[in-house]
């Protein structure tokens, strides 16, 4: 196949998001497909290593409420005279809110579009206009997409229920890429979080109230700024090769602890995967798609407001169990290994896409 793969962001940034789409890419064209990828952000395109191809060729409005709406329109406006002449079977893209000119833009192609959250629910957190657009054009929007390639079941349901073609495929990790490189000389366990500002549902508010209730050990959070304290570090952003050295030194990651805020109990979040990955217990509060069972590695918490406050022993006991814990690391390390590679996963999205192509062919 030839796909082109739409992402709402620029890849020269290392981000969630970026690492992401970059693991699926280079997965994508190991078995054989050509991938064009091109930021609908920038309209830039990208190789897959991240690299920019091209100049950026838009400048997106960002004052008023309705900038976003104006930068989506102008973005695929703008984006058919740009692939005019590539030729590609089928589009792949993160899920992006409707817009009139989209389709014919990428010459009327069979669309997949993956769910990465119930949108309804993460826009009305974040923006209020974004959210009554995204509902007035949420059916008009969903019959422009040929398939939906859903993170988690509750995804599935809650915004697709049983209408559309689609699967569910978790996020993965790119295990080859990941190769841990420990150095256990810890005298005090050592927690660590990685996350992006201004995300109410990773909970990182309950990680600073749990560092102050666990003296005894130390806490690092990669992604953001705060205040420092005698037992807790904020590195800000760290690109990959920065923060990959204090994974190296952790013993426990700390996964999202605030879902509920968001209204929701299941996730995949890629910072579990890159722990387990790495061999780290890790400490979550959601239902994770792909961990179906408790396991000596993991403690999950009630997704709820006080779960933090009322498990501070619960934590504690874990940490204690699983700190200089090689056995329990290798768990870890072989679950990852098995059950979260982005491989297997990418070989299924594939299989996805071409029986989407091969049923639309038929049409």
């Amino acid at each position: 196949m030839k796909i082109l793969y739409l992402v709402d962001v620029d890849l020269d940034r290392i981000s969630g998001v970026s690492s992401k789409v970059l693991m699926q890419v280079k997965a994508w064209e190991k078995e054989g497909h050509k991938v064009y990828l091109l930021s609908i952000f920038s309209l830039s395109f990208f190789n897959i290593d991240g690299k920019r191809l091209t100049k950026s060729i838009i400048k997106r409005k960002t004052d008023g409420k309705l900038s976003f709406i104006i930068n989506v329109y102008k973005s695929s406006i703008l984006l058919k005279s740009l692939i005019s002449d590539v030729e590609f079977d089928v589009v792949y893209m993160r899920y992006k809110i409707y817009d009139f000119f989209f389709k014919s833009a990428v010459k009327n192609k069979p669309i997949i579009a993956e769910m990465n959250t119930v949108y309804e629910r993460e826009t009305k957190v974040r923006s209020y206009v974004s959210y009554i657009y995204y509902m007035l054009f949420k059916s008009l929007s969903f019959r422009t997409i040929d398939g939906f390639v859903c993170i988690s079941n509750e995804i599935k349901k809650i915004t697709l229920q049983n209408k559309y073609e689609s699967i569910v495929l978790a996020n993965g990790i790119d295990i080859k890429s990941y190769i841990p490189k420990r150095k256990q000389n810890n005298k005090r366990p050592m927690l660590v979080f990685i996350g992006s500002p201004n995300q109410v549902w990773h909970g990182v508010d309950k990680i600073i109230f749990l560092s102050s209730k666990l003296q005894q050990y130390d806490f690092h959070i990669i992604g953001m700024n705060g205040i420092n304290t005698d037992n807790l570090v904020y590195h800000g952003y760290l690109s990959t090769e920065e923060f990959l050295p204090i994974l190296n030194k952790a013993d426990i990651g700390i996964g999202s602890l605030a879902m509920h805020r968001l209204g929701l109990d299941e996730a995949s979040p890629l910072k579990s995967r890159l722990y387990l990955s790495y061999g780290l217990p890790i400490i979550y509060a959601y239902e994770d798609t792909d961990i179906k069972n408790d396991f000596s590695f993991t403690l999950k918490l009630s997704n709820k407001e006080d779960n933090i406050k009322n498990n501070i022993n619960s934590i504690e006991k874990f940490v204690n169990s699983v700190f200089n814990n090689q056995n329990i690391q290798n768990e870890a390390k072989e679950f990852a290994k098995s059950i979260l590679d982005v491989e297997k996963k990418e070989k299924k999205r594939l299989q996805f896409m071409q029986n989407i192509l091969l049923d639309k062919g038929k049409e």
